[in-house]
């Protein structure tokens, strides 16, 4: 591919009146009317980026995932900061970041990320699940509790309802805990949530009632 000097790059941008030649970058600025509408536009441009092997950015960050499935999750951060600093902030990097920082124990700094995607992606479950999971990891579990309440009828999880078991068990709130699972059960079978619960020790107060499900 030649690469326009810049008289040819001003005449060549004729043709596309919509996007502004700053530096060494063309650009063009997209608006929409919400932001998942916005993520789905960036998803059609990864593909055609993928078919085009430009997309040093989304190199960085599946690097970085691979890292993770290795157990790296050092090398997974070094990873993120070759993105470039404006996308360090973008739902898929946070969502590596998170991921990250589970795998270091760095709780602390998970809550914020998770907190931020709740905020950012109101619409995913995603966020709250996690943002309450590095609450409780923090010993903050009654705070976990909170967060996953308000949107429990917003979405269809089984994970949710799981997780609330686990919360109103750890404080003290048996019977509800049982609801929870009950109904995590009803959406995502009895066998898996079953076999879940009674490896699970937050769930431990309630292994003798969960093993005559």
């Amino acid at each position: 591919m030649t690469i326009l000097n810049h008289q040819e790059t001003i005449e060549g941008m004729k043709s596309i009146p919509d996007w502004t030649h700053q530096a060494k970058n063309l650009t063009r600025t997209y608006k929409f009317e919400t932001f998942l509408l916005g993520i789905a536009f960036v998803r059609r441009i990864a593909k055609r980026a993928e078919k085009l092997q430009h997309h040093p950015d989304n190199q960085h960050l599946e690097a970085a995932e691979g890292w993770l499935g290795l157990g790296n999750w050092r090398e997974a951060n070094d990873e993120l900061e070759n993105i470039r600093p404006e996308l360090r902030d973008h739902p898929f990097v946070l969502e590596v970041r998170y991921k990250i920082f589970a795998e270091a124990k760095r709780w602390d700094e998970a809550v914020e990320i998770a907190r931020t995607l709740s905020e950012m992606l109101p619409d995913n479950s995603w966020g709250f699940i996690h943002y309450a999971f590095s609450l409780h990891e923090l010993k903050r579990t009654r705070e976990a509790y909170g967060v996953l309440i308000p949107v429990v009828d917003k979405f269809s999880e089984p994970t949710i309802r799981y997780n609330l078991a686990c919360y109103s068990c750890q404080l003290g709130h048996l019977k509800e805990a049982m609801l929870w699972l009950g109904k995590a059960i009803d959406l995502a079978g009895r066998k898996d949530i079953r076999q879940m619960a009674l490896a699970d020790p937050d769930l431990k107060p309630l292994w003798p009632k969960i093993e005559e499900i």
